[in-house]
């Protein structure tokens, strides 16, 4: 069978996946990929958010299509309240880096994967992602059972466009469940991700379990997910939004299992009867249960057909075509019906089967351009090659055997996946939190210093031979730890610091009064260095408090990022034996002044980076902030050493970035020069909202 000239791109629904599937890929592939290779090489797979909106959904397709760094948009993210940043996608690996009008795709969605696709369709049209994209950067549009104007399934599980998530409804349990497993895979257990990976990166910035089972969260407030998206009332909205659907061909797959032997009994019936009991206009204005009650059991079979963009449900423009009508035709003739922009035809299976089904139903009716650049349907003639299944699969015992394998497969991931969040959630409970986030509340448990007095003593020495700043216990045992030190150029500690740990019970001889005053709860990850080496104090210069989103780093422990809020003129300390590498800013936006630090080799590096997020090596500024329109600078940031140890022989001055292209800051990622290193003994202050 000769492959389609442009790409057919199928995007999957809600809960589904990409090539990978979960269980450690050994689930069945969502779609058909053994027969798609074989019928038509020229399709690509994307796998996107699991629960995430169509908005992130499609943003996510596009980028893993064309290449780049995921942009959900600025204004979206501020009013959904996640980041505006995702995963970045090479040009290298892009699966369609020369997409544009001249070299477009074929969409095909399932599920929710339909409207996704509609939505990335719309977001071209407007050119959302500043490539120069329009309506013919896609050929054409198939849904397989999409809800395209919604699913009463929301309703039923407590959802309103209005009032929001019912509290302890089925849909809250069903979100707050999903939820537990997408911190436990995010923050605990990344292993999870192997089991089934929700691919919500978006949402990083909230680890705290209050936020998880709160209904007032940002997930759920900012209506940001696919469960608001698949509710009629909102989809209705949506539709009546819709631009440039006239210029795009759309087939609809419609499916019914209410009264079919292939149903989801249960659900398919407590769908049906769900639906019919509602009252009249319960939805919207004009709703008719009658004509929404048959469903697949997720989808309302009438909202498949295509997407209404008003409340009359007598509407019927979008009627039924069987396939079997538009079969017989020739290369380039086809009837009048099987031609026009929209086409809907209808079978009887199951929603979640739907994929394979519907693909295998259709194994002798391909889709292919006519003369006139059309999309439309024609009947595999002896002119092509038949592919090689011929199996009629509406009677075939060998497919409906394959479907309820399927099935009980997907019982067994889902009951797997039950005790596996469960059980996580129950530790995780227990412990109240991972060892590495419990080492670091051990660790600043006894920081004594937020107070605002403390903010003078800092400046104070800034310049002087004082040894009474920040941590001062300017303890100078072993001095022989600043001759090798500049030898070790590696991160791991020099030998002086291996013979620190040896001597550990000799503190008593000089620096014995301060050792009371130094919180040792001492790492057992590396050796402990002295409490004033590469210590670092972060004072709030700001006119109001402050969230510094940090992450110490230890070479065989995982970072964790967290967050400590600073009151305004308040300072807080962080001590050299805490981490082995360090990040920190103001906010949770990867948009943001950082200051990094690291110690090793017998010295302690620092630097401030004000590069966007996104780059790769090799990008000038211009390209890492995309014409200025991506920032890495939100606050000044100032750093000043404290002097406490030699200088001679270091690059240790005190740095200053007020603007977003400050000279003392990293502003791509070859900008090598900016690092500075002290003597490992050295205090840093750094000050956030700095003016000098």
């Amino acid at each position: 069978m000769p492959a389609t000239k442009h790409p057919v791109v199928f995007i999957h629904g809600a809960m589904g996946w990409g090539k990978t599937s979960p269980l450690f890929n050994s689930l069945p592939s969502y779609w058909p990929k053994g027969a798609l290779d074989e019928l038509n090489p020229n399709h690509i797979i994307v796998d996107v958010g699991k629960v995430s909106s169509d908005h992130d959904r499609a943003c996510e397709a596009f980028y893993q299509l064309f290449g780049g760094t995921v942009d959900y948009g600025e204004a979206h993210a501020a009013a959904c309240g996640h980041l505006r940043f995702g995963a970045t996608h090479s040009k290298a690996m892009a699966l369609h880096p020369n997409w544009s009008e001249h070299n477009p795709v074929h969409l095909v969605g399932h599920s929710l994967g339909a409207t996704t696709a509609i939505e990335l369709y719309q977001l071209l049209c407007k050119d959302a992602f500043h490539v120069g994209s329009n309506h013919k950067w896609v050929k054409g549009i198939v849904s397989i059972c999409g809800p395209l104007t919604g699913s009463t399934l929301g309703n039923l599980l407590g959802g309103d466009v209005e009032k929001g998530l019912s509290y302890c409804s089925a849909g809250y349990v069903v979100g707050t469940s999903l939820t537990v497993l997408w911190k436990c895979q995010e923050f605990y257990a990344p292993w999870l991700k192997s089991v089934y990976d929700l691919g919500m990166p978006q949402w990083t910035p909230h680890p705290s379990w209050s936020w998880v089972f709160s209904r007032a969260n940002d997930m759920y407030t900012s209506r940001d997910l696919a469960f608001y998206d698949i509710l009629p009332a909102a989809r209705l909205r949506k539709n009546e939004m819709l631009i440039d659907m006239d210029k795009v061909h759309l087939l609809s797959i419609a499916t019914k299992a209410t009264n079919s032997g292939h149903s989801l009994s249960a659900l398919s019936y407590l769908l049906h009867a769900f639906t019919r009991g509602l009252d009249a206009d319960a939805l919207y204005d004009g709703f008719e249960s009658d004509h929404w009650a048959h469903n697949d059991g997720i989808v309302n079979t009438v909202s498949m057909r295509y997407p209404r963009s008003d409340s009359d449900d007598s509407d019927d423009s979008g009627s039924v075509t069987d396939l079997e009508a538009c079969q017989g035709m020739v290369r380039g003739k086809c009837p009048h019906r099987c031609t026009r922009r929209r086409v809907t035809t209808a079978m009887s299976t199951r929603h979640a089967t739907a994929p394979h089904f519907a693909f295998f139903k259709c194994r002798d009716i391909c889709m292919r351009e006519t003369t006139t650049s059309e999309i439309v349907l024609w009947r595999v003639s002896e002119e092509f090659a038949s592919p090689v299944m011929v199996v009629d699969p509406k009677h075939s015992n060998q497919f409906e055997n394959r479907l309820k394998q399927t099935r009980r497969k997907r019982v067994l991931v889902l009951l797997f996946g039950v005790v596996v969040v469960v059980g996580a959630a129950i530790a995780i409970v227990l412990s109240s939190s991972s060892p590495v986030e419990a080492n670091q509340k051990a660790s600043f448990t006894p920081w004594p210093s937020t107070t605002a007095t403390n903010e003078t003593s800092v400046l104070v020495p800034i310049g002087t031979d004082a040894p009474t700043p920040v941590p001062t216990s300017v303890s100078t045992p072993e001095p022989t730890t600043s001759t090798p030190a500049p030898a070790n150029t590696t991160l791991s500690p020099s030998p002086t610091e291996s013979a620190t740990v040896t001597a550990e019970p000799t503190p008593v001889a000089t620096p014995a009064p301060t050792q009371a005053a130094a919180p040792t709860p001492a790492p057992t990850e590396v050796p402990v260095t002295s409490s004033n080496q590469a210590s670092l104090r972060f004072v709030n210069r700001c006119e109001k408090d402050i969230e510094i989103v940090y992450s110490l780093c230890f070479e065989h422990v995982a970072c964790v990022e967290t967050s400590q809020w600073l009151s305004r003129s308040v300072t807080w300390d962080v001590y050299g034996h805490q981490y082995q590498s360090s990040t920190f800013r103001v906010g949770w936006s990867p948009e943001a002044t950082l200051f990094e630090s690291s110690r090793g080799g017998g010295k302690v590096w620092y630097d401030i980076s004000a590069i966007p997020p996104g780059c790769g090596n090799g990008m000038s500024w211009e390209a890492c902030s995309k014409g200025g329109r991506v920032k890495g600078y939100n606050v000044a940031i100032g750093v000043a050493p404290q002097r406490l140890a030699p200088e001679a022989g270091y690059n240790c001055p005190p740095l200053l970035c007020a603007t977003e292209r400050c000279a003392d800051a990293y502003l791509f990622p070859k900008d090598d020069y900016h690092t500075k290193s002290c003597h490992q003994d050295e205090a840093l202050v750094v000050s956030f909202c700095a003016s000098s």
